[in-house]
């Protein structure tokens, strides 16, 4: 798949799908956490900065597939491997990052905000299997077909 192709086809949706989970989990943890605060409009912009920076995971994925391991094929326990080591690169990036930017007042915000880049890389994941899932068995229906 040339990068064209590829950041449309998984950037640009993944890129959408972190923006819109990370102003859910702001809103519900922030007004449990933090009730009383305000944000000017700065604040608008911190989601589509945190969901860039969500992407370069895959995008480093994608190089990496796409110049060092080209053609080698992976097995499942390859793949967990790399999805582990693609959460630990989206924590470092999100949650270190936020820390040598902002700051953090306490070390439960910083819990929190690790705890909110799992779950939204969980649910990301998961959709992105579903749908890769569903194109796999339309594609398999397709050559079953064919071959009839």
């Amino acid at each position: 798949m040339d990068f064209k192709r590829f950041l449309f086809k998984k950037i640009v949706p993944t890129y959408f799908m972190i923006v819109t989970f990370i102003n859910l989990a702001t809103g519900v943890f922030g007004s449990i956490l933090y009730p009383r605060a305000t944000f000017g409009y700065p604040a608008f912009l911190a989601p589509l900065a945190l969901g860039a920076a969500g992407c370069v995971p895959q995008v480093v994925e994608y190089l990496l597939g796409r110049y060092l391991f080209r053609g080698r094929p992976q097995s499942m326990g390859a793949n967990l491997l790399e999805a582990l080591g693609e959460l630990a690169l989206l924590e470092l990036c999100i949650v270190g990052g936020s820390e040598l930017l902002i700051g953090f007042e306490a070390l439960s915000t910083a819990v929190v905000m690790a705890v909110m880049v799992l779950a939204i890389f969980a649910a990301v994941t998961a959709i992105q299997y579903m749908q890769d899932n569903k194109l796999c068995s339309e594609m398999n229906q397709a050559i079953a077909s064919m071959r009839k």
